[in-house]
């Protein structure tokens, strides 16, 4: 919030942004803020995600490196994933989405991947450890 004598943000509001990661995006004249899943919010998330974890971890077998575009293929693919983790993030109803339209889509999925794209690399990174053990050895080898 701004204060209304200098258009300064509140110092209240700079802290929230520094320790909970958020952005606020503008759709059909409503902010809508997009934020970093919490601790629990995170648990809830984790219990969902796990397709899409799964599928992005084995975008790196066939790639070193997955361009965005495939990443976001996985989440097409899975789409009612994606609307509930959206849900979480900014606590509109899934409700909502279903009815937002898809001039949007973009917008909202890549602000929703900017602020919380660590909670699946960090994921990601791990799954793909598990399924290909040889890149341990490969690593320690060096």
């Amino acid at each position: 919030m701004a204060d209304s004598n200098n258009n300064a943000p509140d110092k209240t509001e700079d802290e929230t942004r520094i320790v909970m990661g958020f952005d606020e995006i503008e759709l059909d004249n409503e902010t809508v803020k997009v934020s970093e899943f919490t601790f629990t919010q995170e648990l809830k998330a984790l219990a969902i995600a796990e397709p899409i974890i799964k599928a992005i971890a084995e975008l790196y077998v066939n790639s070193s490196e997955p361009d965005m575009l495939n990443i976001e293929k996985v989440f097409a693919m899975h789409a009612e994933v994606l609307v509930q983790l959206l849900s979480i993030s900014t606590t509109k109803p899934v409700e909502w989405f279903n009815l937002l339209p898809g001039r949007y889509a973009n917008t909202i999925f890549l602000t929703f991947w900017g602020v919380n794209s660590h909670f699946f690399t960090q994921r990601v990174v791990s799954q793909y450890v598990m399924t290909h053990p040889e890149i341990l050895k490969e690593s320690t080898q060096k």
